[in-house]
């Protein structure tokens, strides 16, 4: 794992021939930028996310996005925008007409086809928690997470519940990123 300069993108590298974690396991460091995910809260700014798929989106087979933008599209319905050679992941199917998703993945056809791809809208049914698994030579299960800052003492992490619920089930490699901005028993 390794942190660039701004705090809130992170670069993760894992082996794709078997999706493990070894630094000492020669597939770790990939031989190609096209084996690398990108996570990044974009502030829903439509120039920010338009602007990171120009650049990075040449470099990354996945790019994790937390508050992506999401508005009215030129045919009148809503979403987010569509990059040509890149497949859309929302947290859930459809997503609602009165709410957006906090959280999206996308994911490089010509480095993962979307056949290799399980979309799982329903293990958290809600826009805010995302839940992947590209299925590499070993799966690789990625959990996408966007909380709201606590907010006038208030601050819902049933989520993170559910996610725990989730990894003590899962037994292979994951990926857990997000935004999650409170606190939970499972690291307080």
């Amino acid at each position: 794992l390794r942190t660039p300069q701004s705090p809130r993108q992170v670069y993760a590298w894992v082996c794709w021939c078997c999706g493990g974690g070894s630094l000492n396991h020669p597939g770790w460091w990939p031989t190609s930028m096209l084996n690398t995910i990108l996570y990044l809260n974009v502030g829903r700014s439509h120039q920010s996310q338009d602007a990171l798929f120009a650049t990075a989106g040449a470099t990354h087979a996945v790019i994790i996005l937390t508050e992506p933008w999401w508005g009215q599209l030129p045919n009148g319905s809503f979403g987010t925008s569509l990059y040509p050679g890149w497949t859309t992941y929302t947290p859930v199917v459809p997503v609602p007409l009165d709410s957006r998703p906090r959280v999206l993945a996308f994911t490089r056809d010509d480095a993962i086809p979307p056949g290799k791809v399980v979309h799982r809208p329903q293990t958290f049914s809600h826009t805010d928690a995302l839940d992947i698994t590209l299925l590499l030579l070993s799966p690789l299960r990625i959990w996408a997470f966007y909380i709201p800052p606590y907010d006038h003492g208030r601050n819902d992490c049933s989520l993170l519940d559910t996610l725990v619920d989730h990894t003590t089930l899962f037994t292979g490699p994951g990926l857990v990123l997000g935004d999650f901005n409170c606190h939970h028993p499972s690291w307080d």
